[in-house]
């Protein structure tokens, strides 16, 4: 049951990613004209991503790298 809980919770947070870069993409595509959701999502996530220092970015992209490399090292 715990298993099947975090699966879930796993497809949730991934569907939600999927639909913030989604949205991203179509206004990039549709442009600034846009007045909705997509709209909103963007604006929300582009003053998110200009409040993170840079230097957090680097590190998350780093524990990232280094959790996927010996996760695939040692999975074998």
């Amino acid at each position: 049951m715990p298993k099947r809980i975090i699966q879930f919770g796993w497809m949730a947070v991934e569907f939600a990613t999927i639909l913030v870069v989604l949205c991203v993409l179509l206004h990039i595509v549709i442009g600034k004209d846009n007045s909705g959701y997509v709209s909103i999502v963007y604006a929300k996530t582009v003053d998110l991503l200009q409040k993170v220092p840079s230097g957090t970015v680097v590190g998350v992209f780093l524990i990232v790298f280094l959790y996927w490399l010996v996760n695939g090292k040692y999975k074998q």
